[in-house]
């Protein structure tokens, strides 16, 4: 009996589901540049440890209703509810995809 290689491969991921998973990540990193702010200067503006603000920027997403976003919103002076929500559910669907 003989084995078919495919079957064995691992799945990839589609890579617009990286992409849509990344989205909040990308969008807040976009920003912050455009403002010019270091991630030590964005992560003080709003009241934030480094690492967290890393964290986000690195594809975490924090869970719904955290405030967290919201002083990632002012400081970045972005919509809360039109792009930070929307981009934060977009990533976070994606992210729980299978496979």
């Amino acid at each position: 009996m003989s084995m078919n290689n495919s079957s064995l491969s691992t799945p990839r991921r589609n890579p617009d589901r990286i992409y849509m998973a990344l989205l909040l990540a990308r969008s807040i990193q976009t920003r912050r540049e455009s403002l010019g702010l270091s991630i030590q200067e964005a992560a003080y503006v709003a009241g934030m440890e480094v690492s967290r603000w890393c964290a986000v920027e690195g594809g975490w997403v924090p869970a719904e209703g955290d405030p967290l976003l919201r002083s990632i919103a002012e400081t970045l002076e972005i919509d809360y509810h039109m792009k930070m929500c929307l981009y934060a559910e977009i990533s976070r669907y994606n992210q729980a995809l299978p496979g």
